[in-house]
């Protein structure tokens, strides 16, 4: 496997795990300020790791919340 091909997956493994804590963490917190608080944790550590990406993280993030059922698409107009 190629170093850049190697890198892809490791983003893509760190895309699926920050995804399975946010829906993890809507089923066993749901809405408030603890489920807040740990997206905004998801959030920055991915933008730490990658911060080439971080408007498409923000956006990935919002897309999440819509997925997970903790924000409608029309809670995220303007925002993304």
């Amino acid at each position: 496997m190629s170093e850049q091909a190697a890198r892809m997956s490791e983003r893509q493994g760190d895309y699926e795990l920050a995804f399975n804590e946010v829906h993890q963490g809507w089923i066993e917190l749901g809405a408030g300020p603890a489920f807040a608080k740990l997206c905004d944790a998801v959030e920055h550590r991915l933008q730490a790791k990658y911060p080439a990406d971080r408007e498409e993280i923000t956006e990935m993030m919002a897309t999440w919340l819509v997925t997970v059922g903790a924000s409608s698409p029309d809670d995220l107009q303007g925002f993304v």
